[in-house]
């Protein structure tokens, strides 16, 4: 997804280029807000590939192909932040990651 960012003196709207919808309910949002928004969306995005990494490994790596795609599946199969969220505290634990 692309991203336009639009200002108005200290005040910016994040926009979906794709969607053309803010990314916030809020008309106008702070520059800390931006920020934080920006930093909790690149977190989730990190958490679903990280998934997706662990259930599809070893496909897309080396020689093999990208058909078998369990993590993809997954995660349009439990599309809910609490399970995403637990299935990754399982994989850190489960590899020993430490955040």
């Amino acid at each position: 997804m692309g991203l336009i960012v639009k200002t108005k003196g200290d005040l910016y709207q994040l926009i979906s280029s794709v969607s053309d919808e803010r990314l916030h309910d809020e008309k106008w949002i702070t520059e800390k807000d931006a920020k934080a928004l920006l930093i909790e969306k690149a977190w989730w995005d990190f958490i679903k590939n990280s998934i997706e990494i662990y259930m599809d490994f070893p496909n897309g790596y080396g020689n093999h192909n990208r058909a078998d795609r369990k993590g993809l599946e997954w995660l349009i199969a439990n599309w809910n932040d609490e399970k995403i969220k637990q299935k990754f505290d399982e994989i850190c634990k489960e590899l020993e990651i430490e955040f």
